[in-house]
């Protein structure tokens, strides 16, 4: 039965805490919970999931059906009928003509905002998810039927404080040629880096205790995140979890590449300066030897060709006009 929650002057709704959670995560997430309250419209719950070990978050704005395909694959994991896990799809705006076609897809809907920055929406989700693990999955990502039970399995060495999966390509494969840093090969690897931000598994505590996403970035704030862990929790580690594999193209088309080109083009600039020591860490990071995958010739071609169009969108403002979709 869906119930639907509206804030009132008192208090903002939320759903009961799941079993064993400590102090301080409880405190952090009321105060997540207030961080965003001006963000918040209302909390629609369709099925309460007792103790989730486990929420996967998925952020979308004006989605179309590939929406209903992501989430027809979270639900559909192998650990279904034996861990208790809850969806939680943070509406960001423009999802009115899909939600009476949600079904058993959704367990929980945090409607926000409309328009939220992306960060933000990822924020406030954390505020109102209840697993001792979240993961964040891209809104037209397709996630493998046993992501969530590699991902749980993973997360038993406690040294494991985040981690991001490997990328796939879905329809388009040439695009995913230039997003290289999405396939980094059949080993788990230690990568200081959540660079996939869309396919990722986290403990909560440890997000809230760090604050999260940098509310202001736009590319580079995994890179950020991981550094902020690694600075409060020396001992834990953000790793490349080869087995936590989606399938998401890095582009649809070239309308979008393009606009991906002069959207990232400044990230490093940006990302630069935010404080001396995470300059040094992304100066340490962007040194190392990453694995990278083998590509075939006509690969190779393709990213020759991708880094010069790219290099010449980044220099021609003309550009900006080019709408994502």
């Amino acid at each position: 039965m869906q119930t639907t929650h509206e804030p009132s002057e008192e208090r903002l709704p939320t759903l009961p805490d799941r079993a064993g959670i400590g102090d301080e995560e409880k405190r952090l997430g009321e105060a997540f919970r207030a961080r965003y309250a001006s963000e918040f419209r209302e909390l629609v719950v369709r099925r309460e999931v007792k103790d989730p070990a486990v929420t996967l978050v998925v952020i979308s704005y004006r989605a179309a059906d590939y929406l209903l395909d992501c989430l027809r694959h979270l639900r559909g994991q192998t650990v279904a009928l034996d861990l208790p896990y809850e969806i939680l799809l943070a509406d960001s705006g423009g999802l009115d003509h899909l939600r009476d076609r949600y079904g058993n897809l959704v367990d929980v809907e945090l409607r926000l905002r409309d328009g939220l920055p992306l960060n933000v929406a990822r924020n406030a989700a954390m505020g109102w998810a209840r697993g001792e693990l979240v993961a964040y999955i891209d809104d037209d990502g397709l996630v493998v039927p046993d992501w969530v039970e590699y991902g749980v399995n993973l997360f038993r060495d406690e040294t494991i404080g985040a981690a991001r999966g490997r990328i796939v390509p879905h329809k388009h494969p040439w695009y995913n040629v230039w997003a290289g840093h999405y396939d980094r090969g059949d080993d788990l690897w230690d990568e200081d880096n959540v660079s996939t931000e869309g396919n990722m598994l986290i403990r909560r505590a440890v997000y809230l205790a760090i604050g999260g996403f940098r509310d202001d970035l736009y590319g580079g704030e995994g890179l950020y995140l991981a550094y902020r862990m690694k600075h409060a929790f020396p001992a834990l580690r953000s790793v490349y979890a080869p087995g936590m594999i989606m399938r998401h193209d890095y582009c649809r088309s070239a309308r979008e590449f393009i606009w991906k080109s002069r959207r990232y083009k400044d990230v490093r600039k940006n990302i630069t300066g935010i404080e001396p020591a995470f300059d040094a860490y992304m100066a340490t990071f962007d040194a190392r030897k990453k694995p990278v995958r083998k590509r075939t010739p006509t690969e190779e071609v393709v990213l020759a060709g991708m880094r010069a169009a790219q290099s010449m969108i980044a220099r021609m403002p003309i550009f900006d006009r080019v709408k994502r979709r």
